[in-house]
């Protein structure tokens, strides 16, 4: 993910079998790993003046979301809720919402204000068809609905209402994002699956 004044890019790795987060300079191009006293940790995402990146982590007896300076630094949790991943915070800067698993889940929130605290769902929004595909806007939250898994939604959060903003031919991919202006979404879809079956002959 890009940062809020666009001179970093925050991203996931899983060089040595457990998930690592990276921040690489766009004009030096030289990632640094994100130390902090949490291990095992995914999904980055930063804040909105860009002091903080929050993030899940899947370390045993500390799974969860999380966040730690953008420079480094202890994390500190954000919610008990332990399934939670994909956290972004709101662009008041008082509340974060995340998924509650990777697969069709549910959004939840929780404030700021006092941490850990205690996660609600987002009333009146329905399941995601999965924990990539949804993105906040100022007014709202854009997003795939698990029940229709090629088609974008846009809720409301005024008047927790739901409008259609386009269909797609094929199912989404598990990459959501909206640009700064609000004025463009960047998605991923699934391609073409396809295998072959092989017969190995005197592989004796």
């Amino acid at each position: 993910q890009w940062s809020p004044d666009g001179n970093k890019i925050a991203f996931d790795s899983r060089p040595r079998g457990r998930w690592e987060i990276y921040v690489a300079d766009v004009a030096e191009r030289k990632p640094r790993k994100l130390v902090t006293n949490i291990s095992d940790l995914l999904r980055p995402h930063w804040s909105r003046d860009g002091k903080w990146i929050y993030f899940k982590s899947q370390e045993p007896g500390r799974m969860g979301v999380y966040r730690c300076p953008a420079s480094g630094g202890d994390a500190i949790a954000l919610s008990q809720d332990t399934d939670g991943v994909s956290p972004q915070e709101s662009f008041d800067g008082k509340t974060v919402y995340f998924a509650s698993t990777f697969s069709k889940p549910v959004l939840m929130k929780v404030s700021l204000l006092a941490l850990p605290g205690t996660a609600s769902e987002v009333d009146g929004l329905p399941r995601v068809s999965h924990a990539g595909l949804w993105a906040l806007s100022p007014g709202g939250i854009y997003f795939v609905p698990a029940e229709a898994p090629r088609s974008l939604r846009y809720f409301d959060f005024a008047t927790r209402q739901i409008r259609p903003i386009f269909e797609v031919d094929k199912d989404f991919a598990r990459g959501l994002s909206l640009s700064p202006d609000g004025r463009w979404i960047l998605y991923s879809l699934v391609g073409d699956v396809n295998g072959d079956i092989m017969l190995v002959d005197h592989f004796r």
